[in-house]
Order: structure tokens, then sequence, then C-alpha cells
């Protein structure tokens, strides 16, 4: 009935929601604790005066007046339960005697006589309000809305995660709820309704109702079960390839409702590094790595996923890979991918984990040292600790599945499934520990029941948001959590490419707030210098710029950190060069606006070290100078130019001038005759441009004017490019001939 009447308050029929609002008003007059029927029967009295206007006056009802649509520190501080004060005698009520060798006499009950009580003094909102004072203002509270609904007719949309109505139901739920949890402690009200919500939330036809049931479901806050997990995903794997709105949103609703299932699975898994400290009976004098150069745990809050996805499947038809590939160029993933009914069969190992076979062996074992009462108590909490840890490794299994879940949605190819997938990541991520070796177990195994072929690795899927400007700061934050972690295989499966596309995936992000350092910044230079000083001498120097910039003690600008940055990460990962250029292409032409001009600022001094005589990564340059070139008539024109004169430049050799006479005198040639034998050259030193970048200026220079030139006539016009000297180039334009 509360599920039903739930549903029914913001309907558009007065009808409906008169009704369902006469519900409530039942239940809470026959089934709460009230204890005060008079005073229920004279607030209804003065409402229902007071909504027939005849002018009668009401007297004054023993009630406070709130409202349960919307939050209040004070008032909705009674859901946390009663405050019990520490002991103290001089603070202990009558009748009730402080521990002590003196015991006082018990002060009687003051009698309060009828004509002293005319005025009441309503209860100060907090901890200690008592339920019947809650019960009275609710209805009053439900008796004033007449012909009235509790709240909007509103649904969540694909674009659209919360309105105002799912806050307002949340509140006034929570207080229900309350009411009704103390007055039947028995009844399981929230279990109960919570399987009601999930059922029609997973099975209604109505897109309102089913959105309604599952955002009832998340606001009752109950840890979600396996079972649980598979009739959700079940239900998101039947509906997350529907194109129409309806079922965009409904998506929406499930995925959200698995977002809100971590945080209720109140889960504690502490990374190594933590219960280490806890069992260390003596400091370890040996131990040289001191707090600031230990290892950081990536546990606490510093979580890498990795892996594949368990609906890698129908879903997933519509999704493609995206064009930001560790190879450096653009392609189309057309093979189709797993069926995603995998999940379903991955359960079964967990429902039959709830109590372990190793807990009726102990017990049985334990029973043979029963003659004290010392052993009865120990074998006793053996079995509690069991059985909590049996509890521990369902909760890790799902947060497990979840987190392959998230891995999968990371393939859509749409911005609102990738947003949220990235929003069930980061709470994964402060959940599911993967420096814990069971937690990677848990991780590993379901990999390899998914069968999830060339699994790019959770890194590789994460640098697909950096090329969209509404996804870029969320996957900013993720990239600098996965930094710690990307030695592990479901992060990075090559175990060499993760680490270098992560510094230039960041540094645009932090040669923007350069200035100002952010705590992200910050963090990301924190633990960018960590996995440089764990790899060796070799990235010793990256290392360093990098902890200059956490402490904020780089004594030049950005563009000399940015430069040094470049070279130290080149002198490692100088074959890398390609991937790294083809990434920071895709970030400048589908990326955010706001990091424009640090990525122009990090392509001009990685230029300096990549071959662009090449063929065979000619059209990833081609891609180059076509995006570069669209910055000409742009704000960032001077970073965009100096990157074209730097790609003539490093392109280009200088010939030796040869010496020859422009004038021939001929008595047989006119003077007419002997002008068309001159040469006129312009100043300067002339540069031969190489084959492969001629090729590469013909095809942008085609593709931006749309016009296709004769082919003659378009290499005459390469051949003839030339650049000034130092001595003529102040003016920052390529001359031609």
């Amino acid at each position: 009935m509360l599920h039903i009447l739930f549903l029914g308050l913001d309907h558009s029929r007065t009808l409906v929601h008169q009704h369902c609002k006469q519900l409530l008003l039942n239940l809470l007059i026959v089934l709460s604790e009230h204890n005060d029927h008079l005073a229920i029967a004279q607030i209804l009295l003065n409402r229902q005066t007071i909504q027939i206007g005849l002018g009668l006056t009401t007297p004054s009802v023993p009630v406070l007046s709130h409202n349960f649509t919307e939050p209040d520190t004070d008032f909705d501080s009674c859901l946390q339960g009663v405050v019990v004060a520490p002991p103290n005698s001089a603070a202990l009520p009558p009748g009730v005697t402080s521990p002590g060798p003196t015991i006082e006499p018990i002060t009687p009950p003051v009698i309060v006589v009828a004509e002293e009580s005319n005025v009441w003094v309503p209860p100060a909102p907090g901890p200690n309000m008592p339920l019947r004072e809650v019960i009275k203002s609710l209805i009053d509270f439900i008796a004033s809305r007449e012909n009235q609904v509790i709240w909007n007719y509103e649904d969540i949309t694909a674009k659209v995660w919360s309105v105002r109505s799912v806050e307002q139901m949340d509140v006034f739920l929570q207080h229900v709820l309350r009411i009704f949890r103390e007055s039947l402690p028995h009844a399981l009200v929230s279990e109960r309704w919570g399987e009601i919500a999930l059922q029609l939330g997973l099975s209604c036809s109505s897109r309102h109702y089913a959105g309604r049931s599952l955002q009832i479901f998340r606001a009752l806050h109950l840890p979600i079960s396996s079972r649980m997990l598979s009739e959700i995903l079940s239900r998101l794997v039947e509906t997350v390839a529907e194109q129409g709105e309806d079922m965009q949103g409904y998506v929406t609703e499930l995925l959200l409702t698995l977002e809100a299932a971590v945080d209720s699975l109140e889960s504690d898994f502490r990374p190594l590094d933590f219960m280490k400290e806890i069992f260390k009976s003596t400091p370890n004098l040996n131990n040289k790595e001191g707090a600031a150069g230990g290892k950081r745990s990536p546990g606490a809050g510093i979580v890498l996923p990795g892996g594949a996805s368990p609906l890698v499947g129908s879903y997933h038809m519509r999704s493609t890979s995206y064009s930001v590939s560790y190879c450096g160029y653009r392609k189309v993933n057309t093979t189709p991918t797993q069926p995603a009914n995998i999940i379903d069969n991955k359960l079964v190992e967990v429902r039959g984990r709830l109590i372990p076979e190793s807990v009726e062996s102990r017990c049985s074992s334990a029973s043979k040292y029963t003659a004290t009462n010392l052993c009865r108590s120990r074998s006793a909490q053996s079995l509690k600790l069991l059985g909590d840890s049996a509890t521990q490794d369902d909760k890790m299994t799902i947060l497990a599945q979840l987190f392959w879940l998230s891995l999968s949605l990371l393939q859509s190819d749409y911005e609102h499934e990738f947003l949220l997938a990235l929003r069930l990541l980061d709470r994964l991520l402060h959940r599911l520990p993967l420096d814990r070796p069971d937690a990677r177990d848990k991780v590993d195994k379901l990999q390899s029941q998914l069968k999830w072929n060339n699994f790019p690795g959770l890194h590789a899927l994460l640098l697909k948001g950096c090329t969209n400007a509404t996804t870029y700061e969320p996957v900013t934050g993720i990239l600098v959590q996965c930094t710690p972690l990307l030695h592990l295989p479901v992060v990075d499966p090559t175990q060499n490419l993760a680490f270098p596309m992560n510094v230039i995936a960041l540094l645009p992000y932090m040669i923007l707030h350069y200035e100002d350092a952010n705590p992200l910044c910050i963090l990301a230079a924190e633990n960018i210098a960590q996995v440089s000083n764990e790899k060796g001498k070799k990235l010793e120097n990256l290392g360093t710029v990098m902890t200059l910039y956490s402490r904020r003690t780089f004594s030049k600008e950005s563009f000399q950190w940015t430069k040094c940055v470049v070279k130290y990460l080149n002198d490692t990962y100088a074959h890398l060069s390609p991937n790294m250029l083809a990434f920071l292409v895709e970030v400048l032409e589908k990326g955010p606006s706001i990091v424009q001009l640090p990525v122009l600022s990090i392509i001009h001094c990685m230029l300096h070290y990549v071959d662009l005589a090449n063929s065979s990564a000619q059209p990833l340059y081609a891609d180059l100078l076509k995006v570069i070139s669209k910055y000409i008539e742009g704000s960032h024109w001077k970073e965009a130019l100096k990157i074209l004169k730097l790609v003539v430049k490093r392109s280009s050799t200088l010939p030796v001038p040869s010496h020859h006479t422009h004038w021939e005198p001929s008595p047989h040639l006119s003077f007419t005759d002997a002008e068309l034998f001159n040469k006129k050259e312009l100043p300067g030193s002339l540069r031969e441009v190489t084959e492969v970048v001629r090729q590469m200026i013909v095809q942008t220079s085609s593709d931006l004017n749309g016009i296709h030139r004769p082919k003659q006539r378009d290499e005459l016009e390469v051949d003839t490019i030339c650049l000034c000297s130092s001595s003529s180039t102040h003016d920052g334009q390529i001359h031609t001939r």
C-alpha cells in the first residue's frame, strides 16, 4: 500500500492523488504510534474547517507546522535517532540515580494541572524530537495539501539526471519510513518495500511508474544483493539498445540505481598498506622508505580500474571504437562484440557462497573443545568472523561485476552513457581496492569469463573522454586516480603505452592551471612523479619537474616547464611520439576549447623531436597540418603559425646556391629575347621541402580550399615554397615565389 500510494501522489487527476493521500492518512492514524487520537482528530477537524471556508474560528492545535518535502537540517536530524547524553549525575532526570556509594531519594513527578497548561510550547526540532510529534506534524502537512499534488509529475531523462520531485520524494519518504519502521519494528518495512519497488521498477509497463519505483528503491538505501544485481543487469541488457527518449531515460534510471547500489553496500575494504600499519607491533627501523618516499597506496581514493565489460553484448552493436587509439590511426571497429547475457551465469557462484562450507567444518571441530567458556566464546567469535567474511566476499564480487559494467559502458558512443559510466567508475574506485590480491582475483576471474577479445585496457577506454568537451573534466579526475595503478594488466594490457599517454593526457589540464594549480593538478603531478621514480633513473628528470610543479617551485613560465616535460618524456618514449601526437590532434580537433592553447604548445614542443620524413606516418602529419591550419585565422594564430613554420623548417634543407651568369650576350638574340633567360629570386635562403611534406601540404591545401587543381601546378607551387632566413622572418609569415 505504501508503494502504490507513493506512485499516485503526483497523479494529474484529483481523484487519484486525493485517494492516495487519504490512504496514507489512514495508515498513519491506525498503525503509527502517535498515542493521541484526540490531538489527531483536532488537527483533521481544523484542516477541514479551514478548507470549507465558512468563516468559523479554529482552536489552536498542539502541532508543529513543517514542510516534509523540503530539507531542513534541524528537523531532519530526528531521522538519525535519539542522541543519548553522556552519564552525568548533575544532568540525570528525576528518578534516575547516578552510580556511587550514596543513594539519593527519588523525586516524584510533578503533576500539571489543566489550568496551568493553557499555552502549548512546541518541541524544539532536533534528534531528540519525539516520534509522536513528528507524526502529528506529518498528518497536519498531508491534510493541508487538499486538492494538491505532493510533488510534480516529472521524469528523469538521458540529459536531465536530477529533478526536483525526486529530491522532494526522498525527503518525504525518509520521514514516512522512519514512522512505520519504529511503529512496526518487526515488520521489515524497508526490506519488503524495497523488493516491491525493485520488482515494479523492472517489470512495470508504465515508464513513469517504473522510474518512480526505481527512485523509491534508491531512496530506501538498501544493500543490493547478487539476485537484485542479476535482475537489474538483465533488464539493462534488454533496454540499453533502444533508441527512444523514454527508453534512454529508463536506462538512465537503471544506471543511477546501480550507482546508488555502490554506496549502499557499506563495504570497507581497506588497502593493504593501511592493514600493514595496523598489524605492525613494532616499527620497522630497517625500512628505508619514508612516508614521503614510500609508495602511496592507491586504495585510499586512488584506485585504478581495469577490465572488460560484462555487458559487452547486444547493446554494444551500436557502439563504435573511438578514434583516439594507441596506434595513432583512425579505425572503425566493425567486428560485433560478445553477447551480453554472461553476468547471470556468474551470479550462480555468488548465491552459493552466503554460508561457506568451511563454516560447518570449523564449527564441528570447535565443538570438541567446549570444556571452558573461553573455548565456546572463541568458537562463536570465529563463526561470526567467517560469516562476515562470506558477506564481504559477496560484496567484492558485486563490486567487481559493477566494475566491468562501467568498463563496457565506456565503449558507448552516447554521451550520457559515457558520463554515467564515469560516475559509476568513480564510486567504484573508492570502494574496490585493486591493490589487494583478492580484489584483483575477482576482477581477473570475471575478465577470463567474459572473453573480451582485444581488450584495450581501462586507460585506453578513458582516453576517449578527453576528446569531448562535456566529458573532459570528469575523465581527467579518473585518469589521475589511475596513474599509480598503470602497472596492472587490466589497466594497460601492453604494460608500456599507458604511462606516456597518461602524462600527455593530463599535461594540457596541468598547463591550463599552471599559475594556480588546483588540488587535482597537484595530485596528478605527485602521482606522475611517484611512478617516474619507481621506473628508475631514465625518468628521474621527469619526476623532478613534476615534483617542482606539485610544490609550485618551478621558477620559469609554463612554456619552459612544458618543454622540459616533453623533452624528458621523449628521451624514454621517442618511439611513441606518433601515438602521442595522434592523441593531441584528436583533443585539439574535438576536445574543449579551454585546452586548445596548451595543446598547441605541447605539439610545438613535440615537433622538435619527431621525424617528419617518415612516410609511414604521413596520414598522421597530414591530419596535423589540416587541423593546425584551421587556427591560422583564429585567436591562436601565433601558436598555429609557429607550428607550420617549424614543420617547413624541419622538413626542408638548405641547398648550396649555384653560381651562374644570368646575362649572356649574343649577337643573335635581341634584348627582348635575352630577358626570357633572366631569373629573378627573392631575398633570403631557399629551403627544399621533402617529398613527404610536399604531398602533405598539397593534400591539406586541397582539403581546405575544396579546389583540386592540376597536379603540375600544385607541385610547381610547392616546389617554390621558401622560408626566409632569420634576418628576414620577423614578420612571422611564410614567403613563396
